[in-house]
């Protein structure tokens, strides 16, 4: 079937004023789709759960998003090259609906993007197992899903994804030996997969007596080739605050380090992981009473205060980078009713876009103009804006 389709890029420029709308490209393609199913069976619309969006170096925008197969999930992705169209959606996950998704945005399938097209994704299955699947071409290709906890089953989830060279590293939240039924003791677990070959560890079993239980880390990959992760962790004395380690091109890890002072003495699990962008680390925090967005450009230094809540905004989730190929350091808030996106300039952190709204999951900044997505009740929706910072 041919589908023809506008391009993205005419369809944001277009826009003057902000504008929610149904992006006819995947309501269009949800049809076709339900006409492959059978000739016979009824025509029905698929969903889009929780989409999320990446950028690759050249410009080209990925969607990753997940639809209920049977009792789990499938996931899809779609990529744009950069002013170019939609492509049709290419299958991650093999419509095995073996995908495990909840309502817990800590809890979404990670992706990452490499050179020439590549891209990797890394899930939680229904089985409690992490998978991890590597694409070619933006995603047309997918090699069949690999295992990457061999040790024993995964017990929590939390996916980060980055690929250094050839090699793809995940690291995940693991409480595969606390007692039944408990998200602690947990420690951090990592897999490298290269041609195919496994290899995974726990990397904080002799660091740290647990890491916190369900906020997601975040794993860089850079430039001279170490490996940074981002985790929040706990200590003897109760503290659950933001630590980094760093592997070397020897391999060997770091001790943890804290970013900032001790703040956040708190008895429960905070669920507030951190984001890496070119500003710093930034995440939630309420360390002080109040919902706070902080960011740590040196350990060694204080945390600034990225934004507040106030009456209007209510920091309801962590924050989300803000994709774009200038690599800007602009970060996303979901907040409650609405969101607000800040960015750094000039040293410091300030207002790029109030009242966001609640369903965006995800933001891009492209050609002018940030691109928002998001579902209500598994219906794509999509915003664009245009932004003068």
């Amino acid at each position: 079937m041919n589908i023809t389709r506008p391009p993205l890029g005419s369809v944001i420029l277009g826009l003057v004023t902000a504008l929610a709308m149904n992006l006819a490209l995947f309501s269009i393609v949800a049809d076709a789709w339900a006409q492959d199913e059978g000739r016979n069976k009824p025509r029905k619309r698929l969903g889009f759960v929780a989409p999320q969006l990446a950028m690759e170096e050249d410009g080209t925008l990925l969607m990753l998003w997940a639809r209920q197969v049977g009792d789990g999930h499938e996931l899809s992705i779609a990529y744009r090259p950069a002013h170019g169209e939609f492509s049709d959606p290419f299958s991650v996950t093999s419509g095995s609906g073996s995908v495990k998704i909840i309502e817990f945005d800590e809890f979404r399938p990670s992706i990452t993007t490499g050179p020439k097209g590549a891209i990797n994704v890394v899930w939680t299955d229904t089985k409690n197992n992490m998978m991890l699947a590597t694409g070619s071409d933006h995603g047309r290709k997918f090699n069949s899903p690999v295992q990457l906890n061999g040790g024993g089953q995964a017990a929590r989830g939390f996916p980060a994804v980055a690929m250094l060279d050839k090699t793809v590293y995940a690291v995940w939240i693991d409480s595969r030996h606390a007692p039944a039924n408990q998200e602690e003791p947990a420690h951090l677990y990592m897999a490298s997969v290269n041609r195919g070959q496994v290899v995974e560890e726990n990397i904080t079993a002799e660091l740290t007596p647990s890491v916190c239980g369900c906020c997601r880390p975040a794993l860089v990959a850079t430039r001279s080739g170490e490996l940074e992760v981002y985790f929040r962790n706990t200590d003897k004395d109760g503290y659950r605050d933001m630590f980094k380690m760093t592997r070397g091109v020897d391999g060997a890890w770091s001790k943890p380090v804290r970013l900032g002072p001790a703040r956040w003495k708190i008895e429960g699990c905070p669920a507030a992981g951190p984001v890496v962008t070119a500003g710093g680390v930034v995440w939630r925090d309420m360390a002080t009473g109040d919902a706070l967005l902080v960011a740590s450009r040196d350990p060694a230094i204080d945390l600034e205060q990225v934004g507040k809540s106030d009456d209007a905004h209510f920091f309801s989730h962590s924050p989300r980078r803000v994709h774009s190929r200038e690599k800007m350091p602009v970060v996303y808030a979901p907040g409650s009713p609405n969101g607000r996106a800040y960015g750094l300039r000039g040293g410091r952190w300030q207002v790029v876009m109030e009242n966001v709204p609640e369903w965006c999951t995800d933001m891009a900044w492209l050609e002018g103009q940030v691109l928002m997505v998001g579902d209500i009740a598994t219906e794509l929706k999509l915003e664009a804006r245009p932004v003068n910072w």
